[in-house]
Formats: C-alpha cells, sequence, structure tokens
C-alpha cells in the first residue's frame, strides 16, 4: 500500500492492527510506529503524500501514554534532535519515566544531555533520589547515579 502512496491503516491487515491499537494493545500501537519509523528509512516517492513522521511519532506516543519504556523513549529520542539546544521539559519527562522502568538507553540520554549542560540539576533531584535507592551496583543505571552526581562545567548554557 505505502508503494502506492496510501497508508498501512487503509490495508485490511492494517485495519486490524490500528483496531488493536485503538482498543489499547500497546504491542499493535509498537509495531504501527515501527512500521513507519522504517517507512521514513527507506523513502519513497510515492510516500511523499504520508506523514510517515507524524504517524510514527502518534503511534510511539500512544504506546508511550499506555506505559511503554520503549515507546517513552522513542517519544523522546525523537524529539531531541537538537544536541546542543536544552532538554524540554516533556521530552525529559519521557526519558525518566522510560528510565525509571529499566530502559538503560533513556538513562544514558539523561546522563549525556546532563554532561552537556542540556539538563540543570535541580531537574533530576527526584530522579536522582530515585536511583539513589533503586540502582544496583554495576549496572547502567549506577554509571548513570555516579554521572549526574558529578561537578562539570556545562559545555552550553
Amino acid at each position: 500500500m505505502l508503494a502506492q502512496g496510501r497508508p498501512i491503516e487503509e490495508t485490511p491487515a492494517g485495519t486490524c492492527v490500528v483496531k488493536a491499537a485503538d482498543a489499547g494493545s500497546t504491542q499493535a500501537a509498537l509495531f504501527l510506529g515501527d512500521f513507519y519509523r522504517a517507512a521514513t528509512t527507506h523513502p519513497n516517492r510515492a510516500w511523499d503524500r504520508i506523514d510517515t513522521f507524524g504517524r510514527e511519532t502518534h503511534w510511539y506516543r500512544e504506546a508511550a501514554r499506555r506505559g511503554s519504556e520503549r515507546g517513552q523513549f522513542l517519544v523522546a529520542s525523537e524529539g531531541d534532535r537538537h544536541p546542543y539546544m536544552p532538554l524540554h521539559d516533556n521530552l525529559l519527562d519521557w526519558y525518566i519515566q522510560a528510565a525509571r522502568q529499566g530502559n538503560d538507553q533513556a538513562a544514558l540520554a539523561i546522563a549525556r544531555a546532563y554532561k552537556l549542560g542540556r539538563i540543570k540539576p535541580a531537574e533530576l533531584h527526584d530522579f536522582r533520589t530515585w536511583l539513589a535507592q533503586n540502582a544496583r551496583p554495576g549496572t547502567v543505571q549506577a554509571n548513570v547515579a555516579a554521572t549526574l552526581e558529578e561537578d562539570h562545567a556545562p559545555i552550553i548554557n
């Protein structure tokens, strides 16, 4: 269907997946997000009529709202496209929610943004407290906790 410039939702299989996603299936929402993400990485002239990025973001956001740590991380990382600008509060919230569920990529993204000065220390107070109580020694979360305790001169202001 995409080859004809029509979204997956207009196919019989796609209609079933959308119904499942609309009924609350996190896996279906992630599937649709993944489908459109793949479409954005393989451009096709016929797809110009389809907002693949918008649909990708929509379905990942649906999964994130339902508590998917992967969806939360993907929503944050898709919106986090300016590595030298302050990290928007909404994106930080998604990263923190994903990290609290064990998403190491989200925890590392927070640490990187902090080291660059994209996050103010005060914005991480609750997350630092959570890490101190929950990070097990030798894990990515423990390394992130140590990074967030370091004083550093931010690269950006």
